[in-house]
């Protein structure tokens, strides 16, 4: 008898609309590749190891002079290094002039970097700014925020 009377509770039918997930079955590749058959990348610097040091000296120095400046603008403004960044970066701050020239500026640098550090490091390096960008955003909703109870 209680077989053939509908259910009265909700959860009932979800339960029946539930399912295990299938796991997606993947097959193999052909042949595995033997050594000789196996693609050799290619170096992305082509620099002497000599040069190369003396780079990534440079950057160093500037790096630290840089960070210096930064703390010696903070302490005179008052404004920590994450504010000082939000100012820089929004247009509305600058004249058009000023914002249209540090922006040439700005991609000519990257382009110089890109250059020289090759194409796998500039990809990597973009798909981090594109995660970082989506992971700023993913907060917004429900369930992505922490401490609150699963639904």
């Amino acid at each position: 008898m209680a077989k053939d009377r509908p259910s009265n509770n909700i959860f009932d039918e979800a339960a029946k609309r539930l399912g295990k997930k299938k796991k997606k079955k993947t097959t193999p590749s052909a042949a595995p590749l033997t050594d000789a058959e196996t693609p050799t990348p290619e170096p992305a610097i082509t620099i002497e190891d000599e040069e190369a040091k003396e780079m990534l000296r440079k950057i160093h120095e500037m790096e630290d002079d840089l960070d210096s400046k930064m703390d010696h603008i903070s302490q005179l403004s008052g404004m920590t290094k994450k504010e000082m960044h939000k100012f820089i970066e929004n247009p509305n701050n600058f004249s058009s002039e000023k914002w249209g020239k540090a922006q040439k500026d700005k991609e000519a640098l990257e382009k110089k970097i890109f250059g020289a550090i090759g194409i796998k490091a500039k990809n990597k390096i973009l798909k981090k700014k594109k995660k970082k960008i989506t992971k700023g955003r993913r907060g917004k909703t429900l369930g992505a925020r922490k401490g609150w109870m699963q639904m």
